[in-house]
């Protein structure tokens, strides 16, 4: 498994805002290829959103990233849009009460 993590400036609306205009889009995740979970992740004080994913592997997160970042060109909000995909370390976390659920 690995984490994808990206993050990237956002004027929208945030909480259940961002839950509106966003459920479409959060349903169409499950969908990607190797997709496994997300957390959404929001800071209406510092005007920035993105996530935390999980995938099954570095190649099916580097797509996802890739198609992101020209889903968020299209929309117009891919400024500062930044990413990094990082290996995950199943012994340790599970001892820090990591479980994967999916």
């Amino acid at each position: 498994m690995v984490i994808l993590q990206i993050h990237f400036d956002y004027s929208g609306g945030y909480g259940d805002d961002m839950y509106k205009q966003s459920k479409e889009l959060a349903q169409s995740i499950n969908d990607e290829p190797g997709f496994l979970w997300k957390i959404w992740t929001e800071s209406k004080e510092d005007g920035i959103a993105g996530g935390i994913y999980a995938f099954d592997s570095r190649k099916n997160a580097q797509k996802y990233a890739d198609m992101h970042t020209k889903r968020l060109e299209e929309f117009g909000i891919a400024k500062n849009f930044k990413y990094e995909i990082l290996d995950v370390n199943d012994n340790l976390s599970q001892i820090t009460n990591f479980k994967l659920h999916k």
